[in-house]
């Protein structure tokens, strides 16, 4: 028995109309019993939107039986692996795999929430997105994603069925740096952690990165451009005009 739940109807329409049905699931999308569903489908509405129960839930047991008026002719189910039993093996992340797709640690993530779901070049977005597609789709060429977080930790917390996203993500930066660590990332760490220890130094760096900030849009997109990377499809965040300690000090 196949479940499909969304809120448009497209699914049921694409299902109905084809002679022949292939559904591609995830080898741990598989519920134990039918009964199960009593409780995953609303916990995935209200998680997810807020709703009682998603508008759209169907169930697909197998072809067109005689005397059904539509359905397909044939129906086949494909068990996609990609490197999933390799993660259920990691006991540390297997807990990753029970994520039920509700988008819940996307809408509290400050990131995300501000950045948008796709700006890192993966379909799957958020915080889980960025736990599991370093897994499926290679440590180190997707670890940046596990560096797109604040740590606040709002994920786990939001998270129905408890995954621990924020420490997976702390986890990810650790596996990525003990395979290849990267000279570069510490040295920017170093610098980064001298800015902060320094106040004075801060503030001239905000003051210069404001002048940098207009240099840089007669430059933005250009191959000369050193955020090429980012802004090719992402803004970078304007420096504020006056920063919140200077404010401050103005006011006496």
């Amino acid at each position: 028995m196949i479940s499909i739940t969304e809120n448009e109807g497209n699914a049921r329409l694409t299902a109905a109309l084809p002679q022949t049905m292939i559904t591609i699931i995830g080898i741990e999308k598989i519920l134990p019993r039918l009964e199960d569903l009593a409780l995953f489908l609303p916990m995935l509405a209200v998680m997810g939107t807020g709703q009682p129960l998603t508008c759209y839930n169907s169930l697909y047991g197998g072809p067109r039986q005689p005397g059904e008026a539509d359905g397909p002719e044939e129906f086949h189910v494909v068990m996609l692996d990609n490197q999933r039993t390799t993660l259920l093996a990691d006991a540390e992340q297997r807990d990753v795999l029970g994520c039920i797709r509700c988008g819940a640690c996307l809408n509290v993530c400050p990131i995300f929430c501000n950045v948008g779901g796709h700006s890192y070049g993966t379909v799957y977005g958020g915080p889980i997105g960025s736990v599991i597609t370093p897994h499926l789709r290679g440590l180190q060429d997707w670890k940046h994603l596990s560096y797109a977080s604040s740590l606040c930790g709002a994920c786990s917390e939001t998270c129905p069925v408890r995954i621990d996203l924020h420490h997976h993500l702390l986890q990810n930066r650790r596996n990525a740096s003990h395979a290849k660590p990267i000279m570069w990332q510490k040295l920017a760490f170093h610098l980064f952690a001298a800015l902060a220890n320094h106040p004075w130094l801060w503030s001239l760096t905000t003051k210069l990165g404001r002048l940098g900030q207009r240099f840089h849009g007669l430059i933005k997109g250009s191959a000369v451009d050193p955020a090429q990377a980012w802004t090719k499809t992402r803004e970078l965040p304007p420096i504020a005009r006056q920063s919140f300690h200077d404010w401050w000090k103005g006011r006496g």
